[in-house]
């Protein structure tokens, strides 16, 4: 009587055991651990879990001896890759963005044709409400031509979106707004006026959600004014640039 109660117990056991797991994912590995919780990604390389407590982590798939989705066994890796992939999106969230880019960008000189460099300097702090919306303000300094003394501080509205829901996803961007000129005494810039930049670019997102490496490229135009002095005669040089830009950056 006493050898069939014992039967009865450990079958008792046993079943509530399987009914327990059967909603929850569970990871062995080969070093003996088991981690119960649930499994949220399962790339090439990697497995993404989540525990009990909300921790996240990261195993590779050397380490995994079997997995166990909700309670079914997946001991070869070839079964558990015809199951559904989970994504985690990685584009910017709502929330505040701060993107800091460095630029170079080229264009023909407008006396004779030949073709000038400069470099420029960016920060934008905006809010992303939407994957496909976004609306900040910038701030930046460009030299247009470094030989004459050309430069512009642009105050600018940023507008962006993207496309994707990866690590790496194409984006668009575009920026419009007003790029004050400067005197420049020792390049005999003796006033300088502002005038409108406009700038619409498309480029790749690379990294997380938080933290990214940026990549775009362009086209700008920038309207500003010199007033040159050549010996007690001044000249106003109307210039209208447009310019190939080239942007690398970091969002933070």
């Amino acid at each position: 009587m006493k050898i069939l109660i014992t039967i009865v117990f450990f079958v008792f056991s046993f079943s509530l055991f399987g009914q327990e797991k059967s909603d929850r994912d569970m990871i062995y590995l080969k070093n003996g651990s088991i981690f119960i919780g649930e499994l949220t990604a399962y790339d090439k390389n990697e497995i993404t879990f989540v525990m009990p407590n909300g921790l996240l982590v990261t195993f590779n798939k050397r380490e995994v001896k079997k997995i166990i989705i909700a309670g079914q066994d997946y001991e070869q890796e070839e079964k558990v890759r015809k199951q559904k992939p989970v994504v985690i999106k990685e584009y910017p969230k709502r929330g505040i963005y701060n993107i800091t880019y460095g630029s170079l960008n080229s264009g023909s000189n407008a006396f004779n044709g030949g073709l000038i460099g400069g470099v420029g300097l960016d920060n934008i702090t905006g809010k992303q409400f939407n994957k496909y919306v976004g609306l900040g303000l910038g701030i930046g300094y460009h030299s247009m031509n470094p030989g004459r003394g050309e430069n512009n501080l642009p105050l600018f509205v940023d507008f962006r979106g993207y496309l994707k829901e990866r690590k790496v996803s194409p984006y668009y961007n575009l920026s419009a707004g007003y790029a004050f000129a400067f005197k420049n005494e020792e390049k005999r810039i003796n006033d300088a006026q502002g005038g409108f930049v406009f700038h619409p670019a498309f480029g790749f997102k690379i990294g997380s959600a938080e933290n990214s490496f940026m990549i775009d490229f362009g086209i700008k135009w920038t309207r500003s004014t010199f007033h040159f002095d050549f010996w007690n005669e001044v000249r106003e040089h109307k210039m209208t640039y447009e310019r190939l830009v080239l942007r690398i950056g970091l969002m933070l």
